[in-house]
């Protein structure tokens, strides 16, 4: 079951917080959010696992919304790695 993403921000303007999900190696993966120049908030992650591309949204609620709910669905099985 997983448990609610914990977010820090930084001063560049960044938002991140772990996986629970670790690669083969037991290094876990990381979520990453970042404010564009456009004033959206860009989805990405730390190894291209995660997800296949980096997403934008136009809140940061619904870039953290997007990580959790895809963060779910790895956990369950229902999203594979990479999709």
């Amino acid at each position: 079951m997983s448990k609610a993403l914990c977010w820090v921000f930084h001063h560049d303007g960044s938002w991140s917080t772990r996986s629970q999900i670790e690669d083969d190696n037991g290094v876990t993966f990381e979520w990453i959010i970042a404010i564009c120049d456009d004033g959206t908030f860009s989805v990405n992650e730390s190894d291209g696992e995660l997800t296949r591309e980096a997403q934008c949204f136009a809140t940061l609620a619904s870039a953290k919304s997007y990580c959790e709910e895809r963060e779910a669905g790895l956990l369950e099985g229902t999203i594979a790695l990479g999709e």
